[in-house]
């Protein structure tokens, strides 16, 4: 029962996600590092991964009253970085990570 529940409101929140960046709401690319080295020193914290990169495309409100494992915050980030959210591979692993420890 416990996982219908999770996986439906993961299915909720992705058409949320995509409804919010295909709004037509236009706004300007933010764009990753360009350095030829991704270092995780170089690589901003979740917090501002998410308040920065997320955002372009719908509010913050939309992630933080979400919740998931691990596995469904790799699923979203995978579908956002799909449709348009530009983020180093670095990056995904930090903010899932940040996602998972504090939205679950």
């Amino acid at each position: 029962m416990r996982k219908i529940w999770i996986v439906t409101l993961l299915v909720i929140f992705s058409a949320i996600m995509i409804a919010g960046c295909s709004s037509g709401k236009t706004s300007s690319t933010v764009t990753s590092s360009n350095s030829s080295s991704s270092s995780p020193a170089a690589v901003a914290d979740g917090k501002t991964l998410l308040e920065t990169r997320c955002t372009t495309c719908h509010t913050l409100a939309k992630v933080v009253n979400t919740t998931g494992t691990a596995a469904q915050w790799q699923q979203v980030v995978d579908q956002m970085v799909q449709r348009g959210a530009v983020l180093s591979p670095d990056e995904k692993t930090v903010l899932v990570q940040y996602l998972a420890a504090n939205f679950k």
